[in-house]
């Protein structure tokens, strides 16, 4: 039953398509990984603090009204 089904689809000249496609984003998903990992930690520590820096968050604070309510 099985070969029956995959029979046509294994003589498709449109498979090459799917499976091109397919080995193109292993191989670049591979390269990707690769140089993820070859890359050294102190590499990524600029940008690891960048959620903590808060330089911009000062000069908005500066510039946002203070709200008072009086009664």
């Amino acid at each position: 039953m099985k070969q029956a089904f995959l029979a046509p689809i294994a003589q498709s000249p449109l498979i090459l398509l799917p499976l091109s496609a397919l080995f193109l984003f292993m191989a670049v998903f591979a390269v990707w990984v690769i140089r993820t990992y070859s890359k050294r930690p102190e590499a990524y520590a600029e940008i690891a603090a960048l959620p903590l820096c808060d330089d911009a968050g000062a000069n908005r604070a500066a510039h946002v009204p203070e709200v008072s309510h009086v009664d």
